[in-house]
C-alpha cells in the first residue's frame, strides 16, 4: 500500500465558464499579496495542545515487556488526549527512550489528561490512558507493559519523486474509543521504518519539515506494507519578489465574475485555453 500525502482540495463549486481560471489567478494573487500566505487550514489552526499553566509536570515510571523484564530504548510518549488525526492533535507532548532498568521521566509538561505509549523493535507497543496531571504535579511509580502478539506494520517515506526522507516520524493513530493512542517510530536514514502494534486499524502518518502532513489508513489483521510519500508544503511567509513580479506581470484583470457581461475581458486566456471548455472548477 502506498499513500501520496498533500493537501486536500476544497469542496468544487461551479461559476461561469472560463471565468474561474481567471478568478482563481486574481484570488491567488489578492491572498498572496495582501495576507502574504497561503489560507490556513482552519481545523488545524484550531486544535492546540494544552495550555502551559507556568507549573509544569511530570510523569515517571518503568517500562516492561509481558514477562516483566524491564525494557531499555523504548520509545516512550506522553500523548493529550484531544480528538483529531491532524499533525497538531497527534502530536506527543514529550518523548524520550526509556534507560537502564527500563526507567523513564517525561517532562515537563503542562497539567492535563494523558495517554502513555511505548513502541520497540519487535514487541508490540505498549498503552495507558487516564494519567491526570494536576499543575506542578511530579507523578511517580507509573507502569507500562508491552502486550504478547501484536502485528508489523513497515514501510518507507519518501518525496513525491521517491527520494527517501531521513529520520522522519512515523505516527501510528489507533481506531478506537480511546484518545491520545497515538504510537511512534522514527525512520532510518534511509527512510524506513517498522512499528508493532497490537492488532486494529490504524491511520499511518508522517510528520516531517517542509512536508504536508498527512496519511493512510491500513487495515488488515496481520502483518503489512504501507509506504507514505509526502507532498512538499507550501511555505509560510511573504512569497518571493520573483513570484509577486511574475504574477503581476500575466494575470489576466476581468471586469466581474457575475454572468451576462459578455466573454471580452477573458478574450486573452484564449491563447492558454485554446478550444477547451472550461465547466468547473474548485475554489483557489
Amino acid at each position: 500500500m502506498e499513500a501520496v500525502i498533500g493537501r486536500v482540495p476544497a469542496e468544487s463549486v461551479h461559476r461561469r465558464p472560463a471565468t474561474t481560471l481567471a478568478v482563481a489567478a486574481n484570488v491567488a494573487l489578492a491572498c498572496l499579496l495582501m495576507t502574504g500566505s497561503a489560507p490556513a487550514d482552519a481545523a488545524t489552526a484550531a486544535k492546540r495542545s494544552p495550555p502551559s499553566t507556568g507549573r509544569e509536570a511530570s510523569i515517571e515510571g518503568i517500562v516492561r515487556d509481558a514477562a516483566g523484564v524491564p525494557v531499555v530504548g523504548a520509545l516512550v510518549a506522553a500523548v493529550p488526549e484531544v480528538d483529531g488525526a491532524d499533525e497538531v492533535s497527534t502530536r506527543a507532548a514529550a518523548l524520550v527512550r526509556s534507560g537502564a532498568g527500563g526507567r523513564f521521566r517525561l517532562g515537563p509538561i503542562p497539567a492535563g489528561s494523558y495517554s502513555l505509549t511505548a513502541t520497540r523493535r519487535g514487541l508490540a507497543a505498549a498503552f495507558l490512558s487516564g494519567q491526570v496531571l494536576a499543575p506542578g504535579q511530579r507523578l511517580r511509580g507509573v507502569g507500562l507493559r508491552f502486550p504478547p502478539g501484536g502485528i508489523t506494520l513497515r514501510g518507507r517515506v519518501a518525496n513525491r519523486r521517491g527520494a527517501p526522507l531521513p529520520r522522519v516520524q512515523v505516527r501510528a493513530v489507533r481506531y478506537s474509543t480511546m484518545l491520545g493512542d497515538v504510537f511512534y517510530a522514527d525512520a532510518d536514514s534511509a527512510g524506513a521504518y517498522e512499528i508493532v502494534l497490537p492488532a486494529a486499524s490504524y491511520f499511518i502518518c508522517a510528520a516531517a519539515p517542509g512536508y504536508e502532513f498527512g496519511g493512510v489508513r491500513s487495515d488488515g489483521p496481520g502483518d503489512r506494507t504501507v509506504d507514505l510519500r509526502l507532498e512538499r508544503a507550501i511555505p509560510s511567509g511573504p512569497p518571493p519578489p520573483a513570484v509577486v513580479d511574475w504574477i503581476r506581470a500575466n494575470a489576466v484583470p476581468i471586469r466581474t465574475a457575475e454572468a451576462g457581461h459578455g466573454f471580452d475581458d477573458l478574450e486573452p486566456l484564449r491563447e492558454t485555453i485554446g478550444d477547451a471548455r472550461v465547466v468547473a472548477l474548485g475554489e483557489a
